[in-house]
């Protein structure tokens, strides 16, 4: 679900977005960004390991499993993750629990 702001006319929508977006997820378990180049939404949800998409151009939402690679960096794993605009590029750290060896990734988001 998708919910929408309108500066304009200082109203929220409720559209009825295709696809299915991630329910309710904990502040730990799930990285929320807003791609400038793209123009999309993209919610990182390392709990139930799948990596969602909404497009508010087309009103809809798409998702992806993250790759192992990120998944499998660390036992017991704590994620923590920025997007640049400069770089368009997101960046995913992890890190196992009290660990100091973890690893960065980058990512760049592109159409499926």
């Amino acid at each position: 679900m998708a919910v929408i702001y309108d500066i304009a006319t200082s109203t929220w929508t409720n559209p009825g977005s295709s696809g299915s977006g991630p329910r309710a997820f904990s502040s730990n378990s799930a990285t929320v960004f807003y791609d400038t180049a793209n123009d999309v939404v993209t919610v990182f949800h390392y709990r139930n390991r799948l990596h969602y998409t909404y497009d508010p151009n087309t009103d809809t939402w798409t998702s992806q499993d993250l790759p192992s690679e990120v998944l499998n960096a660390a036992s017991y794993p704590a994620f923590n993750a920025f997007y640049d605009t400069v770089l368009n590029a997101y960046f995913v750290y992890v890190a196992g629990d009290s660990g100091g060896d973890g690893t960065m990734f980058a990512y760049r988001w592109a159409a499926p």
